[in-house]
C-alpha cells in the first residue's frame, strides 16, 4: 500500500509527532521514509540529522531529500512525484496549501497513535470516496475497525440519508470489521463528537458544495485543525 512516506520536517516540535507516526506505519508496511527538508538560504542540518537517528532506531529505510523553495510548494510537488503518503505537523497555512495541491493521501499528525478504530466521515462526494476507500485499505492491512460516519443537514431527509450510507457500507461489509454510524445536524460537529473515540479520522478535502471546492472545504478544514487525533485528507 504504501512504499514510500514523505515526513516534510522543519525542526518545529510540530514535526516530531509526526515523524513518530511515520515510523509506526512504515514499520507495518516495510516503508521507506523520506524525510523532506525545505530551506530559504540555510540548510538546517540538525534537521535531517534527527530524522536519520531516528529512522536508525528504530530500523526503517529511510532518505533525506533537500529541496530550496517555498515549503507548501516544493512539499507538494516533491509529494506528487514521489510519495505514495505524506505524514506532517499541521503547519496552518503551509498545511492548507499542501492539501489543496498534492494528490497524494495526507496524514496531518497531532500526537502519535496506534491505530485501531478508524473513522471515516462520509457525504458522498468524489473525494469522501477517495477517503473512504484508502481508509477501507489501511484498515484491512493493519486489521484495525472501521466506522463510517454519514451526517446529514437539519432539512435533510432520514431514508435519502440511509441509502448514502447504505451504499458506502455494503461493498466493505466483508473485507473487515466494519460500523455505520448516521447524524442529522452540523457535520463538523457530529464528526467531533466521535472523534475522540477514535485513533484517526478519514475525510475527503471538499464536500459537494462547490463554494466550498474554491479552497479547502470548511468541515474537513476544521477537523483538522482541532481534532486530537491524526487526520487522513484526500483530495
Amino acid at each position: 500500500m504504501y512504499n514510500n512516506i514523505l515526513v516534510p520536517m522543519n525542526g518545529s516540535e510540530r514535526s516530531r509527532p509526526a515523524l513518530k507516526f511515520a515510523l509506526y506505519i512504515a514499520k507495518k508496511f516495510s516503508a521507506k521514509i523520506i524525510a523532506l527538508c525545505v530551506y530559504d538560504d540555510r540548510l538546517p542540518s540538525r534537521v535531517s540529522e534527527e530524522a536519520a537517528k531516528e529512522c536508525k532506531r528504530n530500523n526503517v529505510r529511510y532518505a533525506i531529500a533537500t529541496v530550496r523553495g517555498t515549503p507548501a510548494r516544493e512539499i507538494a510537488k516533491y509529494a506528487n512525484k514521489n510519495a505514495d503518503l505524506v505524514v506532517m505537523g499541521e503547519r496552518g497555512k503551509i498545511t492548507k496549501e499542501v492539501i489543496k495541491n498534492v494528490a497524494k493521501p495526507l496524514i496531518v499528525v497531532k500526537e502519535k497513535r496506534e491505530i485501531k478504530k478508524l473513522l471515516a466521515a462520509y457525504d458522498g462526494s468524489k473525494c469522501a470516496k477517495k477517503a473512504l476507500a484508502h481508509a477501507s485499505e489501511l484498515c484491512r492491512h493493519l486489521k484495525a475497525e472501521l466506522t463510517i460516519l454519514h451526517v446529514f443537514g437539519v432539512l435533510g431527509d432520514y431514508l435519502t440519508a440511509e441509502k448514502v450510507l447504505f451504499k458506502a457500507w455494503y461493498p466493505l461489509r466483508k473485507k473487515h470489521a466494519i460500523k455505520a454510524l448516521i447524524e442529522q445536524g452540523n457535520a463538523f460537529e457530529k464528526i467531533m463528537k466521535h472523534a475522540k473515540n477514535y485513533d484517526l479520522i478519514a475525510i475527503g478535502a471538499r464536500g459537494h458544495s462547490k463554494l466550498k471546492d474554491i479552497v479547502f472545504g470548511s468541515t474537513a478544514e476544521k477537523v483538522m485543525k482541532l481534532a486530537a487525533c491524526p487526520v487522513l485528507i484526500l483530495n
